[in-house]
């Protein structure tokens, strides 16, 4: 990720304090904001979903990996981020002057971050820990990497929950040894990035990689689990269309499997690092737009709604029902790249069967059985009430 040049503290920041008047953090230096600012309250609900101030709240956004790049730079990403429509970013900070600058555009724009840096972390803390942008810190990435141990980021967790008891934790990983590290932060970040070569066996990958987390979770009382999905490509070679990023139809397959295997917030890798600019590929970019419209606009059933799997005989299919009241929705994927797959679904008769985001209509037989015929990568989603 590239080091990061070294860091001083303007003493003519002090300067600023003898304000009485407030005239927004961007003139004050960072630890006066965080002293005038009221920090928003994070919690984790029973089932695992967050909540702001106590108030439900379903994640979804990308990462920013900026180490070095301008605060300028920086900032007129997040604004294309929260214009987008996402609610959160996970972030580098570089500094404490241009991170200040961000989390107080964050909060003027609606967003929650979640900070990475290679700072003092109890000082990080201390500075912006009253900031209302603030959703977690970063405790470690790839923290299954083998450079540290359970207790080592146990143990740093404890540090930084004593000094702000208002936010979250949070830790990413890429393999089952992210099991290992379950008790050692509030939040689970599992990455799934398994597209390669746009097979079957890549693109089945997500559902198994975060369900195998979501089972730790589920006994942990208070903890919750995001899925880090891949939109970059792990390998470019000349014009922006090669190279093996997922297209639109992975990346929603990829997120409602995540969904469907137990996860409270999508974090998507990534909008930018040194090497990939989402942007660039303006279809993807297009598609996540939409994408997160529709998932945002069902997420009161991922936040309040209880689950049920669906089994079905054909291996690729992977699917679900939240019931919330009186309305349920229903997900079912195809992770089958070349291959429509059948899918069998019972439901009660008399209730309506609404489909949704483009999913065809359909009518039950005689003993109440739905037939569906989902195209390879499709998603099709159903309300029912």
């Amino acid at each position: 990720m590239g080091s990061i040049p070294a860091l001083t503290r303007p003493l003519t920041a002090l300067l600023t304090i003898a304000s009485s008047v407030w005239a927004g953090c961007s003139a004050v230096p960072p630890a006066v904001c965080a002293a005038q600012a009221r920090p928003s309250q994070i919690s984790i609900r029973p089932n695992g979903s967050l909540a702001i101030d106590r108030r439900p709240f379903f994640p979804m956004g990308f990462y920013h990996v900026s180490w070095g790049i301008s605060s300028a730079r920086q900032i007129r990403h997040l604004e294309d981020i929260a214009a987008a429509g996402f609610n959160t970013v996970h972030v580098s900070a570089n500094d404490w002057a241009s991170h200040a600058k961000l989390l107080q555009r964050a909060h003027r724009l609606g967003v929650y971050v979640v900070s990475e840096h290679h700072l003092d972390p109890l000082e990080f803390v201390r500075r912006f820990k009253n900031e209302p942008a603030v959703l977690a810190w970063n405790l470690a990435d790839d923290v299954d990497n083998g450079k540290r141990t359970p207790l080592e980021v146990m143990a740093l967790n404890r540090k930084i929950r004593a000094a702000d008891p208002n936010h979250l934790t949070y830790i990413s990983g890429y393999s089952k040894d992210l099991q290992k590290f379950a008790r050692c932060a509030d939040i689970l970040g599992r990455q799934s990035y398994p597209i390669r070569n746009h097979t079957t066996d890549e693109l089945s990958k997500t559902h198994s990689e975060i369900a195998e987390i979501a089972e730790i979770t589920a006994t942990a009382p208070q903890q919750a689990l995001f899925a880090n999905l891949q939109t970059f490509p792990w390998e470019v070679a000349g014009p922006p269309e090669r190279g093996t990023v997922p297209d639109t139809l992975e990346v929603r397959n990829m997120t409602y499997q995540a969904l469907l295997g137990g996860a409270k917030g999508i974090l998507y890798y990534t909008y930018y690092d040194e090497a990939w600019f989402l942007p660039d590929r303006p279809q993807l970019w297009q598609g996540l737009k939409a994408l997160n419209r529709e998932v945002q606009s069902l997420s009161p059933f991922f936040l309040d709604g209880t689950f049920e799997p669906l089994t079905f005989s054909s291996k690729p299919l992977k699917g679900g029902i939240w019931t919330k009241g009186e309305k349920s929705l229903w997900a079912i994927a195809n992770t089958s790249v070349d291959r429509s797959q059948q899918a069998l679904v019972r439901e009660k008769q008399g209730r309506a069967i609404a489909p949704l985001f483009g999913s065809p209509m359909v009518q039950q037989n005689a003993g109440g059985t739905v037939v569906l015929t989902l195209p390879p990568k499709a998603v099709y989603l159903y309300q029912i009430q």
